[in-house]
This record gives C-alpha cells, structure tokens and sequence, in this order.
C-alpha cells in the first residue's frame, strides 16, 4: 500500500482512525497521536477538534464550580458578619462553604470522551478515602464535609487556575488547527 499524500512512496504505518496508509514524512508531521500511533491529516484535524470539544467542556465545567463555590463563600461570609464573629455564625458559614462546595462537585467531575483516559476528580482524592476506610463510612463523611468547608476558598483557587491552564489549551489548540485546517 502507497501513501495516501506521497503516491510514489511506500507507506510504514497506517492512520490509527481510518487505516489510511503513512509515508515516513506524513508519520513524523502528525500532529496529534491515537494510542501512540500517527493520524492522517482528516482524522489530525478532526481529533484536535474533538479535543478542543473537550477542553470547552472542562473549561465550563470549571467556570460552574468556581460561581457556586463563590456564591456559597460570599454568603456564608455575609451570615459570620450579621452573626457579629461568633461561634454560631462561623458554623453556618462552614456549612454554607460545605454546601457549596458540595453541590459544585457534581459539575467537577470526571470528564471522558471516547478518546481521552478518565481524569480523577479533585473530590475523590486518595486522602478522603484513606480517611473514609480507616474511620468508618460516616465519620468518613462528616471528615469529607469538614475539609470541603474548611479549603472551599482553596478549591475556588484551585479551579481557577486549572480554568486558566484549560483555555490556554484551547488556544494553543485553535492555533494547531487552522495550521493542519484540511
């Protein structure tokens, strides 16, 4: 089998998508890798489409997370100031940031397509079941909902930046595309 591009060349490997055969040229100019294997320039540029689908969608995901969480923060915040800084005030604002936190770990979690492994959410770390495990299931919880509440304002932080890190992706991703645009 010849090539697809290069008809004068013998191909060396084929396309991981379609099975389209590769000349060495076209295996080495491959912009994105299935499994480690080269792609055709279609299949190149409608992988990097896919993952730029997926970038959008982590990116938005992150967006939610970083509103809820907010929202929970300023009014937990708000009720610890009316409370005049007392013990009760800052218990309900705890809760209000466990809460918060909470409900945003429905929209922060694991993102899978059909080509990308599973990325592990920042809620099921390898602390919390350690923690879950070792104490029993419902001090586990109540442990689980403590650290959400006390590191809610760190979660914020934290997804803000992997939002950050996730659109420049997709910006350096855009710029690939329109360089293999087919």
């Amino acid at each position: 089998m010849n090539c697809y591009k290069h008809e004068d060349c013998h191909d060396i490997a084929v396309c991981a998508i379609c099975g389209t055969g590769l000349c060495k040229v076209c295996e080495n100019e491959t912009t994105y890798r299935k499994n480690k294997r080269a792609l055709c320039k279609k299949c190149n540029y409608n992988y990097g489409v896919e993952i730029e689908e997926n970038y959008k969608l982590q990116s938005g995901k992150k967006t939610a997370v970083i509103i809820i969480n907010a929202v929970f923060i300023i009014i937990g915040l708000v009720i610890f100031i009316i409370n005049k800084f007392d013990l009760t005030g800052a218990i309900i604002m705890l809760a209000c940031w466990c809460f918060g936190s909470y409900i945003s770990s429905f929209f922060d979690n694991t993102v899978t397509t059909k080509n990308n492994k599973n990325s592990e959410s920042i809620f099921s770390g390898p602390i919390q079941i350690i923690i879950a495990k070792v104490i029993g299931s419902l001090l586990g919880l109540i442990l689980k909902l403590i650290i959400r509440a006390i590191f809610a304002p760190v979660l914020i932080i934290a997804n803000f930046l992997g939002k950050i890190k996730i659109d420049r992706l997709i910006a350096d991703n855009k710029i690939i595309l329109e360089k293999i645009k087919v």
